[in-house]
């Protein structure tokens, strides 16, 4: 009996972070613009690179070595209207291939009423995982119950 609802429980965790990757998926919705970019450096630490305060921090880390740090992300540049935006993917990847990665031409999604706001991620990821999660968690909250009826009963 505990088997099952272990295994319910365990659906019910998979729904949320499906519901969470639906939520992601949604956001996205606001970058309807499309323009071409280039990638042109790395950051090791996107969030501050893409601060929209004057602090000290903004783009600070963009270029520099930092020998604690294997993981980076990619700084992409990207025109509107003429005036030229950078922004780094709210994503990390290996040092070595985000390096590797610079002066490739990417596909970059932003927000027409504010071209800050940018990606040059798809959004497609979040929606297949959050279609294996509901599928997941479907499947865990059938067994559960059958689990849990059979040894009940």
């Amino acid at each position: 009996m505990i088997v099952g609802l272990v295994i319910c429980l365990l659906a019910v965790a998979a729904l949320i972070v499906a519901i969470s990757f639906t939520a992601v998926a949604g956001s996205d919705r606001k970058l309807s613009g499309r323009t071409r970019g280039k990638i042109v450096d790395i950051s090791y630490s996107p969030r501050y690179f893409n601060c929209e305060s004057n602090s000290p921090a903004d783009g600070a880390t963009v270029g520099e070595t930092n020998q604690q740090q294997h993981m980076a992300a990619n700084v992409f540049s990207y025109y509107v209207n003429g005036r030229e935006y950078r922004r780094a993917t709210n994503y990390l990847i290996n040092e070595f291939m985000a390096k590797k990665k610079i002066g490739e031409i990417c596909n970059v999604r932003f927000d027409p009423k504010n071209p800050q706001k940018a990606s040059i991620a798809n959004g497609n990821t979040y929606k297949t995982v959050a279609i294996i999660l509901y599928i997941a968690a479907g499947v865990l909250l059938l067994l559960g119950i059958v689990i849990w009826c059979l040894i009940r009963f």
